[in-house]
């Protein structure tokens, strides 16, 4: 059972077809194209009750163009669903002009009470 859904073979198919993926039914997760396992892997993670964001950790290292998988991104975003990707230089290079960019800098410590400035 996962997220209070059975996980029978007959489950498990079901839940395939509703998502386009029946296809991939008797393939190992490994030989999925990568843009359709994020997106099974990003609709599984959100089936768990009071899920409301998802964290996405280096999707480039399974290959695919980096504007697909932000386009996945974008659509659980649509939904609702909060999404933090983090991604290779590479990956936001090739983004750059279309996804927002946090990058980790040194501190602002003029934003810091007295005491705990360097």
């Amino acid at each position: 059972m996962f997220a209070g859904h059975p996980a029978s073979p007959r489950a498990v198919k079901q839940w395939l077809v509703a998502h386009d993926a029946a296809a991939l039914s008797r393939l190992p997760i490994a030989d999925v194209a990568p843009a359709a396992r994020l997106r099974l892997l990003m609709e599984l993670a959100v089936l768990r009750p009071g899920v409301e964001g998802l964290v996405v950790v280096s999707p480039d290292r399974h290959g695919g163009h980096p504007q697909r998988w932000w386009q996945i991104a974008v659509g659980f975003a649509d939904r609702g669903i909060s999404v933090l990707v983090i991604a290779g230089a590479a990956s936001g290079a090739v983004l750059a002009d279309i996804a927002p960019r946090a990058e980790l800098g040194p501190p602002d410590e003029s934003a810091l009470p007295e005491e705990d400035r360097a």
